[in-house]
């Protein structure tokens, strides 16, 4: 196969998986949660898909160079690696849930976020840190990576198609997010998500602490010994 099949190859599969809703979409999804500014909500959103995209190339270039194959090979590294993920959506999804009771019980709708400059300082780093690390975290991820590469990349010895391989799926999946970030955050789907905010991230909150719960059971499923 061709270097530029393979791109193509990858890159298929690659979206594929991005279309699919999970827990990066969620993230993407509850922060384009409407506020008064629509242009900050949209920046917030965008750098989410930023933080998405560089979980994206860490994994693929830890996997290039055989330190995620390393890590899936170790038991207990890799079981722990799945605890943390685990316990980081947990987290996220106990944020969620906690905000839409919050909105669902008091029957108004208010900004979700603390104000705009604050938003403009602290929010960007936070946003960009929770799509990295639910990225980064996420030992589904690290599977999928090592899969993806081992399969069409790992045995070529082009340094130049590795490197593009890696590029090319930091691309996507920053401008299929970035895509979601500009369509959620338009006037009609704000007008929407302002009326069904409180639902909307009781939804995100249990799919994030769903996933959680899962990575756990499989962690303790398939390692006894951890007990």
């Amino acid at each position: 196969m061709t270097d530029v099949m393979l791109l193509i190859t990858v890159g298929s599969i690659h979206l594929g998986g991005l279309i699919s809703p999970g827990p990066d979409f969620a993230l993407v999804l509850r922060n384009s949660l409407s506020r008064d500014n629509l242009i900050l909500s949209r920046k917030l959103a965008g750098i989410t898909a930023l933080g998405l995209a560089s979980g994206v190339l860490i994994h693929t270039l830890l996997s290039i160079l055989g330190i995620s194959m390393l890590i899936k090979s170790q038991p207990m590294l890799f079981t722990g690696l799945q605890l943390v993920g685990a316990v980081y959506l947990l987290y996220l999804g106990y944020g969620a849930l906690k905000s839409g009771w919050a909105r669902v019980k008091s029957g108004c709708i208010t900004s979700l976020g603390i104000d705009d400059k604050k938003q403009q300082n602290d929010g960007i780093w936070q946003v960009y840190l929770a799509g990295l690390m639910t990225n980064l975290l996420n030992p589904k991820a690290l599977v999928y990576f090592i899969s993806l590469i081992s399969a069409f990349v790992v045995n070529s010895s082009s340094i130049s198609l590795k490197l593009g391989i890696a590029a090319e799926l930091f691309l996507l999946t920053f401008i299929w997010f970035s895509l979601l970030a500009v369509f959620l955050s338009t006037k009609k789907m704000q007008e929407w998500i302002n009326q069904f905010e409180g639902y909307i991230n009781i939804a995100t909150g249990m799919l994030f602490s769903g996933v959680g719960t899962i990575i756990v059971w499989q962690a303790i499923h398939n390692h006894d010994w951890i007990f």
